[in-house]
């Protein structure tokens, strides 16, 4: 189903998706193997992925384990840290990233929202030959090719 809407969405002969900030699909001339590469740490920011993690199961449960594992090993909740309260000035809005930047908290954030969409992306039926990631999203990528357990992202 995603691919056809996929498809519908890009019309005979188009190359990129029309609309959708920061969102590519390219067409070949023959259909090939399919990579996915995650990102690496530096690629964090405070609400990222929120409409997915709250729109779909698949990445709402990544993120919940991730939260639960973090909430155990730290006492600090993840939840608040990804996905903090509103800021309302530069200041609230500088510290709620420096909060997502420390290491402790922005591997487990991007490997809970980067393997919740991939979770996401197999449960419409898409599937990868090939997985790579930049830094700790080699992680990331192991763990979506099946090779460590979530749990080892957390």
């Amino acid at each position: 189903e995603a691919r056809r809407l996929l498809r519908d969405a890009m019309g005979p002969g188009a190359t990129s998706l029309p609309r959708g900030e920061g969102a590519f699909l390219g067409r070949g001339p023959a259909p090939g193997a399919v990579a996915v590469l995650f990102p690496g740490q530096g690629s964090q920011s405070p609400g990222m992925l929120r409409d997915l993690v709250c729109r779909f199961p698949p990445a709402f449960r990544a993120f919940r384990d991730a939260h639960r594992a973090f909430e155990r090993e730290t006492g600090r909740r993840l939840v608040d840290l990804v996905y903090p309260l509103p800021a309302w000035d530069a200041a609230a809005k500088a510290a709620q990233e420096e909060s997502l930047r420390a290491t402790d908290v922005a591997q487990p954030a991007l490997g809970a929202v980067c393997l919740g969409a991939w979770r996401v992306l197999e449960a419409f039926g898409v599937s990868a030959e090939m997985f790579a990631g930049h830094s700790y999203g080699e992680l990331v990528a192991l763990a979506a090719a099946g090779r460590i357990d979530d749990d080892a992202l957390w």
